[in-house]
């Protein structure tokens, strides 16, 4: 562990990233405060107490009471009405994110202005994770230069629900919310995990249809491999 401050008043769910050519440095995260904050690590390193040196990170605990509170470059702290739960680059537009919140709404920002969403979407109940499919795809072509103008499609695991939806989004998802196209609503319990098998040319070859997908149960300890035909 290089670095350690305290970003949020409560657990903090879920950090990513921010793209690292576009956008150096920049850390986004979200929590059970309701609030969406971005970082620069460049300016946590200049703060000496939040630098772990190597005689601290041989100790079992470090008191938090201990390490300072940076203050975020940007955030948001009054869209979100519940804990926001889950981040998610856009695989296209380096820009953009997308963010899930215990109040069933995926939201999409720019990480230029995030003061208000680009769009928000009703989901099936609290979005916990978020999965774009044919993301490395969507990159690959991308970085060769060819022009990306494929339907992009996501996946979303809703926890209370029991299900997890397989979202379509046209013009590349920067303009208009998706539409659900499927959901898979065999759990019987909250729905904390999703994912897709990758290597499927079928992808943007004729849809999603035939594709292999995962998602997991939390209270019932299931594991669902499912198909749509």
């Amino acid at each position: 562990m290089e670095y350690l401050w305290n970003a949020h008043d409560y657990d903090v769910w879920t950090a990513i990233w921010a793209n690292q050519n576009q956008f150096p440095g920049l850390v986004i995260t979200g929590a059970d405060d309701c609030k969406l904050k971005i970082w620069d690590i460049r300016l946590i390193d200049c703060a000496s107490q939040n630098k772990i040196s190597e005689e601290r990170k041989s100790k079992e605990d470090i008191e938090m009471d201990q390490i300072s509170k940076p203050l975020p470059v940007m955030q948001n702290t009054n869209t979100h009405p519940s804990g926001v739960t889950s981040l998610s680059l856009h695989p296209i537009n380096e820009n953009l994110f997308l963010s899930g919140c215990f109040d069933e709404k995926i939201r999409l920002w720019d990480m230029r202005n995030i003061r208000d969403p680009i769009w928000s979407y009703k989901a099936r109940d609290g979005v916990w994770r978020m999965k774009w499919i044919n993301e490395d795809k969507y990159q690959s072509d991308c970085r060769k230069g060819f022009k990306q103008d494929n339907d992009l499609y996501l996946m979303a695991a809703c926890t209370h629900s029991g299900s997890a939806s397989i979202l379509y989004f046209n013009n590349n998802a920067a303009v208009n919310p998706p539409i659900e196209l499927y959901a898979h609503e065999g759990h019987k319990s909250m729905t904390y995990g999703c994912d897709w098998m990758r290597k499927q040319q079928n992808i943007n070859n004729g849809g999603i249809r035939g594709s292999i997908f995962a998602s997991s149960g939390f209270y019932d300890c299931s594991l669902h491999i499912w198909k749509i035909q």
